[in-house]
């Protein structure tokens, strides 16, 4: 019984193809005739813009059934938001298509709720809970923290300017050396004269 219904209706567009087509056409001229700057550069077919569209809408939709039927429920808040915001001054269509270039946003902004949704638990821990009062008793700390910052500081230059010193110390011992080596040399080469 089936098949014999699904031929019925294949029969019946087979019969009404050149019909459609035709209708397409003239419908694709009003539409896109001369008053379409880009008309005469481009050829335009309503039939693969909806091909088009119903594979982007079919690849946005797949998986997510329950998030497009939560969204539609909830069309009527938003249709009412948009009202307030705009005054009535916007057609359903434009009310449309502000939503569709909003989309990329929209997908970014569910995706962050639902992150949220999934970090909900974390937030709402017992380890979270009790912050305020870990940060009361820190709160003490800081002082002591900040004397001990400056303490650090001030032993950091000390300790620079000990290095400094030690450095200075080490080149003039370095010097000294050398004055010295000479002077033994010097003196080595005065004795094995004598000697000689």
């Amino acid at each position: 019984m089936a098949s014999s219904s699904s031929e019925d209706m294949e029969r019946a567009i087979d019969d009404n193809l050149p019909l459609f087509e035709r209708r397409l056409a003239a419908l694709e001229r009003e539409v896109c005739g001369q008053a379409h700057p880009g008309a005469a550069k481009q050829k335009f077919s309503c039939v693969e813009r909806l091909v088009s569209i119903d594979a982007r809408m079919k690849a946005a939709s797949k998986g997510n059934r329950e998030h497009i039927r939560t969204a539609w429920s909830q069309l009527a808040e938003l249709d009412q938001w948009m009202k307030v915001v705009m005054s009535g001054t916007m057609s359903d269509s434009v009310k449309a298509d502000v939503i569709l270039a909003q989309e990329q946003y929209l997908d970014d902004t569910a995706q962050d709720l639902n992150a949220v949704g999934e970090l909900k638990s974390t937030v709402n821990s017992e380890n979270l809970s009790s912050l305020p009062e870990q940060v009361a008793s820190l709160k003490p700390l800081v002082p002591t923290h900040l004397e001990q910052v400056e303490k650090c500081s001030t032993m950091q230059s000390d300790v620079h300017r000990l290095e400094a010193t030690y450095q200075h110390v080490l080149g003039l011992l370095s010097e000294q050396f050398v004055t010295l080596n000479e002077f033994v040399s010097e003196l080595e080469r005065q004795q094995e004269q004598k000697n000689a």
